[in-house]
């Protein structure tokens, strides 16, 4: 059986073993190893199989019964096989459900949940949407974004806009430079279908450098993205990058009072 220091045995694992990381015997661990076998309908052997050629049954045996131990590699793969958590092999619960299938079924009933609160009648959802480059101003870069939930917006105020809730997002921004207006940390509403610039219309606009919340001027110059904010000699108005895009334009904000 592999050895380590004092404290390595009282944290109840061993650095490592050609340099991975092993699980030490734990009598809760060679017990639930058995428990999830038999449940599996698998002979040591067949385990073994499965868990790759350093493994064979004298090894299972030996697991099952606290003479030996088993490498992180190998726990994940009985894991994997056996269709339980390391969580259950190593004693900490008593549910045998894998990790990931309890995030599926948890995301699942956040959904629903969600679903349920913005589907009534009077209200549609709107996607909210995170993840992604930052870039001084919205999160949700197009090929990062994911969507999180919904936001509940009534139909008659989508309707007086002209907007359709399908094709539109909500988005956190951050940084301070269309305060007061948006406020660092606020969300938007982004109408994705409304991509021609206008003057004096704040936008989301995806630059090399990331996607920004801005306001479009157009001087004789031509276009310009500005900065909302009094200090203009630390947010300076930027000529309009070249290659830049309109994701859409701002329509509503939502912050903290």
């Amino acid at each position: 059986m592999w050895t380590g220091s004092t404290r390595d045995m009282l944290l109840g694992c061993h650095p490592s073993v050609n340099g991975r990381t092993a699980l030490s015997s734990d009598p809760m661990l060679g017990e639930r190893l058995a428990r999830a076998r038999k449940r599996a309908g698998l002979k040591q052997v067949e385990l073994a199989v499965a868990l790759g050629d350093r493994y064979d049954h004298t090894v299972i045996s030996a697991v099952e019964h606290n003479r030996s131990s088993l490498r992180l590699d190998g726990a994940v793969a009985a894991a994997r096989t056996l269709g339980v958590s390391l969580d259950y092999l190593a004693g900490l619960t008593e549910d045998r459900t894998p990790a990931v299938e309890l995030a599926a079924r948890l995301g699942a009933a956040e959904a629903a949940v969600t679903h349920a609160a913005v589907l009534r009648p009077d209200y549609s959802p709107v996607q909210l949407v995170t993840g992604g480059a930052v870039g001084g101003g919205a999160e949700g870069d197009a090929d990062h974004a994911r969507v999180d939930g919904y936001v509940p917006f009534r139909n008659d105020w989508l309707a007086r806009h002209g907007l359709d809730p399908r094709r539109c997002s909500v988005i956190a921004v951050t940084g301070k430079s269309m305060e007061p207006g948006i406020q660092d940390g606020a969300v938007i509403l982004v109408d994705h279908q409304r991509t021609r610039r206008r003057r004096d219309r704040v936008f989301v606009v995806a630059t090399p450098d990331g996607e920004l919340v801005k306001r479009a001027r157009r001087g004789a110059d031509g276009w310009w993205l500005v900065s909302d904010h009094a200090d203009q000699d630390r947010y300076p108005p930027m000529p309009w990058p070249a290659g830049a895009a309109v994701r859409g334009q701002v329509m509503w904000t939502g912050r903290t009072l």
